[in-house]
């Protein structure tokens, strides 16, 4: 019953803004994409709380009036940059964190825009890489390890910001933003029109439209160590996207998840990131 309430509530919603679109198709745009950037969840909970204060220390950042929240697990080892996918906070990483510790690596996890301490109302994966790159630039971490969209925005942010890192990890990540679009139209029914005034949103606010943000073109230009860690039971992020960044990313391998779906919470994914940070390249 709740996902039939559900379904018929974001019928409604988007047969409105659909409305707003014959009269005002860059107001009913700008509507529609508050929507898309609003997370439903992402915020932390109680059990969240009780394993950050794990951390050695919080550390806030700031990027244009927003609080970046960070946790940094202090060790004798490489730094590791954690980061996180929508609608969760660095308390997904609390087993993975575990892991790392094993081997001495210094941890630091960031929360998204939106997502757990950090600020702002709104998401984008383009503002999440401008978190990204001031989180980068302050604890200066060798590696980046990142699930989702988190993966997605860790790969627009070395793009500009290649040789700040020597390896990143990427798990389950979208690879093509027009693909995230076009799913979303469909589930919320919206018009081509409304579709196109989006485009210019994305013009005005980030200098491209939605179709010029596809990652497996973006990485042809890395050089620096990947890995790529996908499942083709992510019935959420296609796995073909994936496929397709692995092969256009010249240094970067390719491991493929069984049953572990979208959140890849599983003792091998750990043990694989661990060890292949572990590898001391030539």
């Amino acid at each position: 019953m709740a996902d039939l309430k559900k379904q018929l509530l974001i019928k409604v919603l988007g047969t409105y803004i659909n409305g707003i679109a014959l009269f005002s198709p860059k107001k009913a745009a700008e509507k529609a994409y508050k929507i898309f950037c609003t997370p439903r969840a992402g915020k932390l909970r109680e059990k969240d709380i009780t394993f950050l204060k794990t951390a050695t220390r919080w550390v806030e950042l700031e990027h244009n009036g927003d609080k970046i929240q960070c946790y940094e697990w202090v060790g004798s080892g490489e730094k590791v940059l954690l980061a996180h996918g929508w609608e969760s906070n660095s308390a997904r990483w609390h087993n993975l964190i575990k892991s790392l510790q094993k081997a001495d690596f210094h941890i630091v996890a960031i929360d998204a825009p939106a997502h757990g301490g950090s600020g702002s109302t709104t998401f984008q994966a383009l503002k999440y890489a401008q978190f990204m790159d001031k989180a980068v630039a302050h604890f200066q971490p060798e590696n980046i390890v990142a699930h989702s969209v988190g993966g997605f925005a860790a790969l627009i942010f070395l793009t500009h910001n290649e040789n700040t890192v020597k390896k990143t990890a990427v798990l389950g990540a979208p690879s093509d933003l027009s693909i995230i679009m076009k799913n979303y139209q469909q589930m919320m029914g919206y018009s081509e029109r409304i579709m196109r005034a989006i485009d210019g949103i994305f013009i005005e606010k980030f200098g491209h439209e939605v179709a010029y943000y596809k990652t497996y073109n973006f990485v042809k230009q890395l050089k620096i160590n990947g890995l790529v860690i996908h499942g083709k039971d992510d019935f959420i992020c296609p796995f073909s996207g994936s496929e397709a960044v692995h092969l256009n990313w010249e240094n970067s391998k390719f491991v493929e998840t069984e049953g572990l779906g979208h959140g890849y919470q599983a003792k091998s994914v750990y043990r694989t990131i661990r060890e292949w940070l572990k590898i001391v390249e030539a």
